[in-house]
């Protein structure tokens, strides 16, 4: 089992927005110490999608609800941390978009989440930030 072709689409938009705009990242995260990087995330995925896709942005469940064309609804839960630690989905059924950091134990956390089942692809941002998709095969 692998991503669906719109869950790559979605990954490479939100890939080259982050891209275009992770010079207000540093910044950010230096202002709110750290901490909000998933509200910040969101936005960018939002703008990256645009409102042709993204139906619904939620606080509670999943983040996103997106459809592309005449596709069904897709939720998607949103994960960003300063850290290089998979967080494991909240809500493992929907696909997970994640931005994290790139650190020493990031291929030996990787692993730990592909021992739990998950299926990855990730994305280099830079050399310090990473964007993936994560799900559970089937889901």
């Amino acid at each position: 089992m692998s991503f669906t072709q719109n869950e790559e689409n979605m990954l490479h938009k939100v890939t080259a927005r982050i891209k275009e705009r992770k010079d207000s990242l540093e910044p950010f995260l230096e202002l709110t110490k750290g901490k909000g990087i998933e509200a910040w995330l969101k936005v960018e995925a939002v703008k990256a999608l645009g409102l042709q896709v993204v139906k619904d942005v939620k606080n509670k469940g999943p983040d996103l609800i997106i459809q592309f064309s005449n596709e069904p609804e897709s939720k998607i839960e949103l994960k960003a941390h300063n850290g290089d630690t998979f967080q494991i989905p909240r809500y493992p059924k929907f696909t997970c978009l994640f931005l994290m950091h790139r650190g020493k134990n990031f291929d030996k956390n990787r692993q730990r989440v592909l021992n739990k089942g998950f299926i990855v692809k990730t994305d280099d941002i830079d050399s310090h930030w990473i964007i993936g998709l994560l799900k559970l095969p089937n889901s």
